[in-house]
């Protein structure tokens, strides 16, 4: 059931990007929630180095700021190669299922994988 639910979800997001386009807002709306705890945990880690002035806080900050860094280009690199290879997922999708899918209807009997 999980999976099927997952699936669902998934093609409701493909729908829309055939709709409008491939959009890198909308990409960046569904994850703002993961962008805001990095955040949060990143100005908390800053917050500590400068209140205590130890260097390991300072340390901590500076690991903790990279990994924000690091997630928030790897995402960008993520969403620029979907963008550009949009157009041929596009063309190779079996629409019908994607809607089938996205009404919650169980397209694994023909799958054929």
């Amino acid at each position: 059931m999980m999976k099927m639910k997952q699936e669902q979800q998934l093609a409701r997001h493909m729908l829309a990007h055939r709709e409008k386009g491939y959009s890198v807002g909308y990409v960046i709306r569904q994850s703002a929630w993961r962008y805001f705890i990095l955040l949060v945990l990143a100005t908390g880690m800053l917050a500590a180095s400068f209140t205590t002035g130890e260097r390991v806080f300072q340390l901590v900050f500076m690991w903790g700021f990279g990994m924000f860094a690091g997630a928030i280009l790897r995402d960008v690199g993520w969403i620029r190669r979907i963008k550009r290879n949009w157009p041929f997922s596009q063309k190779i999708t079996d629409w019908a299922k994607v809607e089938a899918m996205a009404r919650g209807e169980d397209c694994e009997s023909d799958s054929g994988v």
